[in-house]
């Protein structure tokens, strides 16, 4: 077996890029929610992101605070295509191949069902190299999906999402169901 307890320095990774102008309130929280889920501080895959240089250094700070070294700071206006890139770079750079990713924004803290690794080895155990899962943001409900690297170290995408919306006051132009990649 290659779970996650036949390799104890195995662990799953956190990958985000936070923007710091926004949610200044939140880094500690989302940093705490994370490590109670046993992701180790050196899994954090953390890419900041600001405009304003005061609001940068306080989040720094926070991070820090943990032993939490963010990997990349990004100044300059926000850009999802840019934030994408980014965040694909820094997966191919310091996550090890076959090891599960767990994709958040600031303002998500994921549960599950049983401890995070407890979880994931379960899902290995049954073949499983994605999980799909939905998550409440306000009053909608979005799918959230993240997998593993494979040992070839591609990423391993998730199934399609249905393009289905459910509340018809949602924008059409809008994508509601995205993978989390």
């Amino acid at each position: 077996m290659t779970g996650l307890r036949s390799r104890p320095n195995r662990r799953p990774y956190l990958l985000a890029c936070i923007g710091t102008d926004w949610e200044a309130n939140l880094p500690e929280h989302f940093i705490r929610h994370y490590l109670d889920l046993e992701i180790r501080p050196q899994n954090f895959v953390i890419a900041l992101h600001s405009d304003k240089r005061d609001f940068l250094e306080a989040t720094l700070k926070i991070f820090r605070g943990y032993g939490i070294e963010p990997r990349r700071i990004w100044r300059g206006p926000f850009n999802p295509v840019r934030m994408g890139t980014l965040k694909k770079e820094m997966q191919r750079e310091f996550i090890p191949r076959g090891d599960w990713v767990v994709h958040a924004d600031l303002d998500e803290f994921h549960e599950y069902p049983a401890p995070l690794t407890e979880y994931l080895e379960d899902r290995e155990r049954s073949g499983e190299n994605v999980v799909v899962s939905c998550f409440i943001d306000g009053d909608r409900t979005y799918k959230l999906r993240f997998g593993s690297t494979s040992e070839s170290g591609r990423y391993v995408k998730p199934p399609p999402a249905p393009e289905t919306v459910q509340w018809p006051s949602w924008p059409r132009d809008e994508k509601l169901l995205l993978a989390l990649t």
